[in-house]
């Protein structure tokens, strides 16, 4: 071209702008116009330049375009030497393009192994994606999650920050296409990818949109591939051309394919050691769970305090509740949503922990506290938030923790009994006198002060010990919240409890066994298994607890041969005490012999027997008789006679008169 003026553009593909590559020395910004895009490239026009067109096949794939005078005439020797010239200046740039991309390539694949947090990792995916595949300025990885069931955004390179509210389901537009697909594709027009986005989501469109600036027309190109290890679905890469305009081809996409499966191999390994790095912290988080409980338990703290370390330890607001005694740490409302009585019933054949709602359909989560087959209190968490792994772990130590307190003090407490029951012993036998009265004045009881004994016993059928034991550790403690635990001697043995306690005063007598009426009848409403008590007289000294302690255990044996639970003093018994310990087919036999003749059919089937009951109780009152019996009294009268009549005897004779009265008596009792 020696000096003359002339302008040599290039681009790759027809479609692509042309640009500027070289131009005569002698040019200063003008001379040559923009070529145009006049497909009669050769066709002379009224600017005075000739214009020459070169196309070039793979590898290279480009156009140049030759813009020179119309006086100089250019041969067509002249002319091949010029298309030789152009190709092996653009093959000298391929060579050097190629071993650029390549190194990038193998720099990158370095990179991945240089890092094994998954986030970092990620967004050096992304970085070393737009660096390998030069037609590419921006793109994201999509990540599939099993919970949600959907593919999230996890890095991005030139996107706006509104990418990371674009979650699509497998099949949902380009990314879930190709996830479902495992083939990489391109998409080379605007029409080509937006077709593929048909079944998007309106808020998804909206979010993917936004993170292009609201201008989606500017994405030229759209290059995706799947992320797979093996048979497991990774995710997917996805890289846009919105400024290059070098265009996007089969190489590229295969170059992309390929760094994705390194790319997996990376994720897969950044995925291990994250899963290791999170047990260890899981079982440092655990060690450091063991030793803050072991520490609490060494210090001796009590129920309440370890309530309160679980709380702060897990952020929720955690109650216990000792089922053993009915008792809240720290007393809350929802006690009345979850009352002992429900929560054992609850946990009657489930040992596991479950979820409920309270009476304001709040959530909680009950984890119960076993001792084997001992049931003995339970957690309940609010639950303003999912339980996590490590909270498990926090209710799952303290409930180690607590149970070995819980039974401890049980230890504790039975030895406690041992030893009151040991000194009661010895106080019924009456054996060293001041000895007694001495250890008596730790329990508040004096030698001086009238005192009475009270014997509770519980009676069920095929009841397995440590149930058994479990109701009367619950008995002790409902006892004791009512009567109080000073001025009062209590143990337990067997299936009995026995109480010595003083009282000033039959009065002060009388609401004390009120109180302990009120927890034999709440028991007898609540409970499966039947509750009956006996009360001694109350006598001074100690010299008479033994006399107490009797007619506690024959007031005790009445109401177990009658059937009769509930709680009675010696005192009330009255007239059956003569009875008490009769043996009970002897009076059967008894009853039976005098009444027997009423019970015949000459008896009227029962009738003459009611209507003599009903004489005795009216005390002889014949008016009050035959209006209870609704008969009138001339009636009465006849059959009266009968009754003396089958009987043999005078009604009004004083000692046949306490024979019928005792068989009535003792038909009832």
């Amino acid at each position: 071209m020696k000096s003359s003026q002339y302008g040599l553009w290039a681009r790759s593909g027809s479609e692509a702008p042309w640009r500027r590559w070289r131009r005569g020395e002698s040019i200063e910004g003008g001379g040559i116009t923009s070529p145009g895009m006049d497909p009669e490239l050769q066709d002379e026009h009224g600017d005075g330049t000739k214009r020459i067109l070169f196309k070039y096949e793979e590898p290279l794939c480009r156009e140049a375009l030759l813009l020179y005078p119309k006086e100089l005439d250019l041969q067509v020797d002249c002319q091949d030497r010029l298309h030789w010239i152009i190709r092996e200046w653009w093959l000298e740039e391929l060579v050097i393009e190629r071993s650029r991309e390549d190194e990038l390539w193998l720099r990158s694949l370095r990179e991945l192994t240089s890092s094994l947090d998954l986030n970092e990792l990620l967004l050096r995916i992304m970085h070393s994606a737009l660096k390998v595949i030069p037609s590419a300025d921006c793109g994201f990885f999509m990540m599939f999650n099993s919970e949600s069931g959907k593919l999230v955004p996890r890095a991005s390179v030139g996107v706006g920050e509104s990418i990371y509210a674009f979650r699509v389901h497998p099949g949902e537009g380009i990314t879930g296409k190709i996830f479902n697909s495992g083939k990489g594709e391109i998409f080379l027009s605007p029409p080509s990818f937006i077709k593929a986005m048909d079944n998007v989501a309106m808020d998804n469109m909206a979010s993917l949109s936004q993170a292009f600036e609201d201008s989606p027309e500017k994405v030229n190109a759209v290059m995706a591939v799947p992320v797979t290890m093996n048979t497991d679905k990774i995710g997917v890469m996805l890289v846009h051309q919105t400024k290059n305009y070098k265009q996007m081809e089969e190489r590229d996409l295969h170059r992309l394919q390929g760094f994705a499966d390194q790319a997996a191999i990376a994720i897969a390994n950044a995925r291990l050691f994250s899963e290791l790095e999170e047990k260890n912290r899981y079982l440092t988080k655990r060690n450091e769970i063991h030793d803050i409980f072991t520490k609490l338990s060494v210090e001796g703290n009590d129920l309440g305090m370890f309530t309160q370390t679980m709380s702060r330890m897990i952020g929720l607001s955690v109650l216990f509740v000792d089922l053993v005694k009915d008792e809240w740490y720290p007393r809350s409302e929802s006690s009345q949503d979850f009352s002992g009585e429900r929560l054992r019933k609850l946990f009657g054949s489930l040992a596991t922990y479950q979820t409920l709602e309270s009476q304001d359909e709040r959530k909680h989560c009950l984890y119960p506290i076993w001792n084997r087959s001992m049931l003995l209190g339970c957690f309940v968490v609010e639950l303003g938030r999912p339980l996590e792994r490590l909270d498990y772990v926090v209710l799952e130590q303290g409930s180690a923790v607590v149970a070995l307190e819980m039974m401890n003090t049980h230890s504790l407490t039975e030895m406690y009994y041992r030893g009151n029951q040991e000194l009661f012993n010895e106080i019924v036998l009456h054996q060293e006198p001041r000895q007694l009265e001495m250890k008596l004045k730790r329990f508040g009881l004096s030698n001086h002060a009238p005192l009475f004994v009270c014997i509770l016993q519980l009676t069920e059928e095929n009841s397995d010990s440590k149930r058994q034991d479990s109701e009367f550790r619950r008995l002790i403690s409902g006892i004791e919240k009512e009567v109080g635990r000073t001025n009062l001697l209590l143990f337990s043995a067997q299936d009995k409890i026995t109480l010595l306690a003083s009282a000033a005063d039959e009065q002060i007598q009388d609401r004390f066994v009120q109180k302990l009426r009120s927890v034999v009848d709440n028991w007898s409403s609540l409970q499966t298994s039947l509750l009956f008590g006996g009360v001694g007289g109350l006598y001074i000294g100690l010299a008479n607890v033994s006399k107490s302690n009797d007619e506690a255990n024959r007031s005790l044996a009445y109401l177990i041969r009658r059937e009769r639970p509930g709680i009675i003093r010696y005192g009330d018994i009255g007239i059956n005490r003569l009875f008490i310990n009769q043996d009970p087919d002897e009076i059967e036999t008894y009853v039976r012999d005098v009444l027997a003749p009423l019970r015949s059919q000459r008896g009227q089937s029962g009738e003459l027997e009611r209507t003599l009951k009903t004489y005795m109780a009216a005390n002889r009152a014949a008016g009050l008789t035959a209006e209870k019996l609704h008969i009138h009294p001339n009636t009465l009268y006849h059959r009266l006679r009968k009754i003396e009549e089958l009987l043999g005897l005078n009604l009004d004779e004083p000692d046949e008169w306490l024979k019928i009265y005792l068989a009535c008596h003792l038909s009832d009792t």
